[in-house]
């Protein structure tokens, strides 16, 4: 897959901030019992990028907990396909697959298979954002409000990322929960950026708690981002 690099960074921040802290000890645990398990899922998807990537990771003990090697009984089924397994060296083992984004707007199934064999099913649904109104290749440095659309069925976070071409600028890094499904660009901010080329990054992540009756504990979080880049011209007196 290959991605922006600065987008692609943005994605990796947003995600590093839900995984917390990896460690990248294993602990083999050929018996693993779903109340000791932690699952860290993330389906992470770019406007530009031709897949959206799956990745699940068990961790032992809670989210801060060490990566949990399982056995071969246990797996993760996407839509009745299998997830391959693979392990590295910062974050441990986990299992992860590739899809079309074409093809792959819609609902979903994750099955989790645990070390007895026992599937319990998760659904999900992947619809990408698109901003309204869309900005132009040029823009005029005033208030603005940006609705990000389809609307957010679930708990969602936005990170905004204004950087212009100044060294010395203190650039836009934001992130909060996202409120109505709009986004703010407000008089401040843009008064930290010099009149001029402006990247505009915005990733949204949505997440979605396991039911813990299950007997499994953990999130799915749902990541897509999207660039824009304009001039960016003063406001008309």
């Amino acid at each position: 897959m290959v991605l922006n690099m600065d987008l692609r960074q943005l994605v990796i921040g947003s995600l590093l901030v839900s995984l917390i802290a990896c460690r990248s000890r294993e602990e083999p645990n050929r018996a693993i019992q779903k109340p000791l398990l932690f699952i860290h899922c993330s389906i992470t998807g770019e406007e530009h990028s031709e897949v959206v990537v799956i990745r699940v990771q068990y961790k032992k003990g809670g989210p801060n907990g060490r990566p949990a090697m399982t056995n071969s009984t246990a797996g993760v089924l996407l839509d009745e396909v299998a997830l391959e397994k693979d392990s590295a060296g910062y974050s441990g083992a986990y299992y992860e697959i590739s899809r079309p984004a074409a093809n792959f707007e819609g609902s979903h199934t994750l099955d989790f298979i645990d070390s007895t064999g026992k599937t319990t099913a998760y659904k999900f649904d992947y619809f990408p954002f698109r901003i309204t109104p869309d900005v132009g290749t040029v823009i005029q440095t005033k208030p603005m409000l940006l609705r990000l659309t389809p609307a957010s069925k679930q708990q969602a976070m936005v990170t905004l990322l204004l950087t212009d071409t100044a060294f010395n600028n203190e650039d836009v890094n934001l992130r909060s929960a996202l409120s109505n499904s709009s986004l703010e660009i407000t008089e401040e901010m843009w008064q930290k950026l010099k009149p001029g080329p402006v990247v505009m990054e915005i990733v949204r992540e949505e997440r979605i708690a396991m039911d813990k009756a299950t007997g499994y504990a953990g999130r799915i979080a749902i990541i897509y981002g999207m660039k824009r880049e304009f001039v960016a011209t003063g406001s008309p007196e």
